[in-house]
């Protein structure tokens, strides 16, 4: 086949993103639904009548209140909880057992499994949220509960696990920085429109009778939402893996074994040519500590523009926005990238430079009128990952794309919670008086990354992906000048 004409896409070929975009957006509002669930149960749990409607009532108005300000100033300093890093990091620590067990047996058994149990564990965790809000069964152990039984079917750290493998499976190694993008996109744009959703929905839970309407028709709604998806990933997204050729045996009795766990562990350590190994278990620390300082400026942006500026529904409107932003942005620079033969490598040292200007920003010269330029400076950030996701999925096999994103799921919750931890203690500790330091501590994170990925720019090269050049794809592997698309590395 002509490589120019592998270049194209179809319509077909981005069925996956459609389904994961509304997929991410049913498990976003979810979370924002649950997190106030739980913020009303805990209420309730302090009180000592037996809790009934005019108790529910009020504890909807006590939590409505304590981040609505009045007169434009806030009612009391207490700093916004954000709803990404409560319960659904609950749900990512408990998916981390199905993405180590699945994540190296889709790559003998098929991707299918990595889409559909962690849509039937949104599916299960929309029912009973139906039940709890229609019955007024609100306590804190049973969402609790649920949100477990949820990650431990994968929850949405499973679903990008199958995406990324579905994406790798189906693209080349000139398109699939692009594709990448594309699944990048798709995810923050579905974080923005929870965002802006959450504006339109929350407001309207003023009283005991308005969450059952409000909170049951939502949860009702993206009951369909999922199971939309559901049919859509079992119908129309077709299975990506290659026939292994002479491969036998029990798929569940293949589960349940370490076998594939080992294989998970393998792929990072494996002995490659040319000193490929070294070169993915750098790749590996870029990626954690990419995602550690993004996730850890996430974890404290919203409560620090709170203490500073005193914002409350304008800090709302800014995430949804820098979500967009973001996405829309990325997808530029992925774009350009393709067209322009730039490196993958350059492309993360894009974003490093992108995310340490904006901390940069944002700890010495933050005010009410340069936040969007903060925002627009650090835009480019998640190319960082991007970029080292890219360059992972070309320095393994084929055979071996279910067992490094099994590892990049790991990561993906490691990097979360590690960052909770360190910044907002950090944070707290310091107040917004001294939150430079968070953001000088972001600085010196993402000079290491910088620095790790000029030492991989500078040494990775072609021959690191050893017998793939004996593969069909040597074509795609010749000079610029032959033909267009971003380069290998």
């Amino acid at each position: 086949m002509d490589p120019v004409a592998r270049m194209s896409f179809r319509c077909t070929d981005f069925s996956l993103e459609v389904f994961a975009l509304f997929f991410s957006v049913s498990q976003a509002t979810s979370a924002s639904l649950l997190q106030l669930l739980l913020e009303i149960s805990s209420c309730l749990s302090n009180d000592t009548t037996v809790p009934d409607s005019s108790a529910i009532a009020q504890c909807v108005a006590i939590v409505n209140n304590r981040t609505a300000p009045v007169g434009g100033q806030a009612e009391e300093a207490v700093p916004l909880q954000d709803i990404v890093f409560n319960l659904p990091t609950i749900s990512l620590m408990c998916s981390l057992l199905i993405c180590v067990l699945l994540g190296g047996w889709s790559d003998s058994h098929g991707r299918k499994p990595l889409f559909i149990l962690p849509i039937l564990g949104a599916l299960s965790k929309d029912i009973s949220s139906v039940v709890f809000v229609l019955t007024e069964f609100l306590y804190e152990g049973p969402i609790y509960a649920i949100t477990i039984v949820s990650g431990i079917l994968g929850g949405i750290n499973l679903f990008m696990a199958g995406a990324l493998c579905h994406v790798s499976d189906n693209s080349d190694h000139r398109t699939r920085t692009l594709r990448f993008g594309v699944l990048s996109f798709v995810f923050f744009v579905g974080g923005a429109i929870a965002t802006f959703f959450e504006k339109a929905w929350k407001p309207a839970m003023t009283s005991g009778t308005s969450l059952t309407m409000v909170g049951g028709g939502l949860f009702t709604v993206l009951m369909f939402v999922d199971l939309v998806c559901l049919i859509g990933v079992t119908v129309w997204v077709k299975e990506s893996l290659r026939v292994l050729p002479g491969y036998s045996g029990n798929p569940f009795q293949n589960f349940v074994s370490l076998h594939y766990a080992k294989k998970v562990l393998d792929v990072v350590y494996r002995r490659r040519n040319l000193n490929g190994r070294s070169f993915v278990i750098l790749l590996c620390l870029v990626f954690l500590l990419s995602r550690f300082v993004y996730c850890g400026e996430q974890e404290v942006w919203a409560e620090y523009l709170y203490g500073r500026f005193s914002w409350t529904h304008q800090t709302s409107l800014l995430l949804g926005l820098q979500f967009l932003c973001e996405a829309t942005l990325t997808l530029l620079a992925v774009c350009l990238a393709r067209k322009m033969g730039i490196q993958d490598s350059s492309l993360a040292i894009a974003g490093t430079l992108s995310f340490v200007a904006s901390s940069a920003l944002k700890a010495f010269s933050l005010s009410g009128s340069s936040i969007g330029f903060a925002v627009i400076i650090g835009a480019l950030s998640p190319l960082m990952t991007i970029a080292a996701l890219a360059l992972l999925s070309k320095l393994v096999q084929p055979e071996e794309m279910g067992c490094l994103f099994a590892n990049v799921a790991v990561l993906s919750v490691v990097a979360p919670v590690l960052a909770t931890v360190v910044y907002r203690e950090l944070f707290v500790a310091t107040w917004w008086k001294a939150s430079q330091l968070v953001y000088l501590l972001s600085i010196l994170v993402a000079t290491v990354v910088g620095l790790l990925l000029m030492y991989i720019r500078r040494n990775l090269h072609v021959g690191v992906l050893g017998i793939l050049l004996q593969e069909e794809k040597v074509p795609l592997l010749g000079s610029m000048d032959s033909v267009s698309g971003a380069a290998v590395f």
